[in-house]
């Protein structure tokens, strides 16, 4: 309408169109990240879904922001409110993509992206963390702490699935650990965040070309017993592999779980305890558990109306997906290694080694070599 914004709108506005592009997933698309959505940039009802390519396009316009220009033609968006000089404007502007690391903390969301590569983007993660500070909010009943995403290429690997809009059943399951991808302890009860504690979320540590990612909090109890949970991420671009590390403090025999979920359009061709191959026609994606002591591993399909499912975009309905889980009976303190790569790499070192990296890591405050920054963004 010909207004000037000042410069602390623009810059604001151009933070949260940058986290929307952050957020994207290689082929475009976004996850449910909870209850608060970020493809419903304007929610106007349950059944509708926003123009989100269409809005990026308009504020590379509007800001003249040449890194958020994603595609070569804008969508009706911009032709309906700029018109068609708006278009014209929109076609002068160079593609590129956005400066930034490879990983990126958004404390006030409690979320960690991690990423290799834009336009084409190889490889897009997101983790839940817990925010050094304020507190995570009371209002945030999903227990999704240590939660992981991933999408490589055009394929969403393991997904969030979202949570249930209106008040029923189902929205238990959906706020619960069960629902994500995290490790579950059976037979115990999670402890609140507001009172587990923990370590600062999003703190990371940059090794050469390898990212690595730290946060634990007091997870579990039963009766007068406690057990503290600690997530290890390393992500090495260089031999296209993420690891997670997760360790069990605490005493006495427990049995623990751990899931992952994966959409119903992923076929795992290889599954049980050796591990899964998961295949889409964009490539190969592998994961390798790795347990100190016997395990099982299980695939589960939902079908309609069952679980495990995911939230539909309309936020009424559910979809059906996979569930791997493995199983075990460990003695606390415990852990388990879940070592993932995609494409080619076939670089998966043995079990000893895989516990030497995470032990190498674990007793450094600094690493040897490289540089130690913790990132993050409004």
């Amino acid at each position: 309408n010909g207004s000037t914004l000042s410069r602390e709108i623009e810059q604001r506005t151009l933070r949260a169109f940058r986290f929307l592009l952050e957020m994207q997933e290689p082929d475009g698309e976004q996850q449910t990240i909870g209850a608060p959505w970020p493809e419903r940039v304007l929610c106007f009802g349950p059944g509708y879904e926003p123009d989100r390519a269409g809005l990026v396009a308009l504020a590379a316009v509007l800001l003249e922001r040449d890194e958020l220009k994603q595609s070569t033609h804008p969508s009706w968006t911009v032709g309906w409110l700029t018109g068609l000089d708006g278009i014209a404007r929109y076609q002068q502007l160079n593609r590129r993509a956005p400066e930034g690391e490879k990983v990126r903390s958004y404390p006030q969301s409690s979320l960690v992206i991690l990423r290799e590569g834009f336009m084409d983007k190889d490889f897009w993660a997101t983790v839940r963390v817990i925010p050094p500070s304020p507190p995570q909010p009371t209002a945030h009943v999903h227990d999704d702490t240590f939660h992981v995403s991933i999408a490589v290429h055009k394929c969403r690997i393991f997904t969030d699935t979202g949570s249930v809009l209106t008040e029923d059943a189902r929205r238990d399951y959906f706020d619960s650990p069960v629902a994500h991808n995290v490790v579950i302890i059976r037979d115990a009860d999670p402890v609140p965040l507001a009172r587990g504690g923990g370590e600062p979320g999003g703190m990371t540590i940059l090794e050469d070309e390898r990212v690595w990612i730290r946060a634990g909090r007091r997870a579990w109890q039963r009766n007068d017993r406690r057990w503290w949970h600690r997530r290890d991420i390393l992500f090495d671009p260089a031999t296209q592999s993420i690891a997670l590390c997760d360790a069990i403090d605490g005493e006495g025999g427990i049995d623990v779980e751990v899931s992952f979920h994966a959409p119903a359009n992923v076929e795992i061709v290889q599954r049980g305890d050796l591990g899964c191959i998961f295949w889409k026609r964009t490539g190969l994606f592998r994961l390798h558990p790795f347990f100190p002591d016997t395990f099982r591993g299980f695939v589960e399909k939902g079908t309609n109306g069952t679980m495990p499912a995911v939230m539909s975009r309309d936020g009424l309905n559910i979809d059906p997906i996979q569930r791997i889980r493995y199983v075990a009976h460990l003695t606390a303190p415990a852990w388990m290694i879940f070592w993932m790569t995609w494409d080619n790499s076939s670089n998966t070192p043995s079990t000893e080694d895989v516990k030497k990296m995470f032990t190498a890591l674990g007793t450094r405050s600094t690493p040897a070599r490289g540089r130690r920054r913790a990132v993050s963004h409004d």
